[in-house]
């Protein structure tokens, strides 16, 4: 079970992601978590997690996202976060490494993004 990669991500944009689910699941990979980090990546996150049975969606906006999203965006994360295929609320949290978003906001937007945890 691979509990965390990103199919969606630009760098598979010219890979057949079908190929690489298939050569997952040859090497002993019978399920996988697919996570998002902004909008984009969460809507195409679903919409993969339909096209391919083990594949499985984590919608949310990372920490350095933040502040490139608004209220309407956490209502979008809501609607997909109903999904039967998404099995979990992420990547959401705290981020301090990167310096680009202020701990004041990701504090005030962890707890808009915590607030869906109990959807699921």
């Amino acid at each position: 079970f691979d509990t965390h990669c990103h199919l969606m991500d630009r760098e598979y944009e010219q890979e057949d992601v079908s190929k690489l689910i298939k050569e997952a699941k040859n090497s002993g990979v019978s399920k996988i978590c697919n996570v998002s980090f902004d909008i984009n990546s969460s809507e195409k996150a679903v919409n993969q997690s339909f096209e391919y049975p083990n594949i499985y969606a984590i919608v949310g906006i990372h920490p350095t996202e933040v502040a490139r999203h608004d209220s309407e965006d956490l209502n979008r994360i809501d609607f997909l976060a109903h999904s039967n295929r998404v099995v979990a609320i992420g990547e959401i949290g705290l981020d301090y490494f990167h310096k680009n978003v202020s701990p004041e906001l990701q504090k005030k937007k962890k707890k808009k993004y915590s607030a869906l945890i109990p959807l699921l």
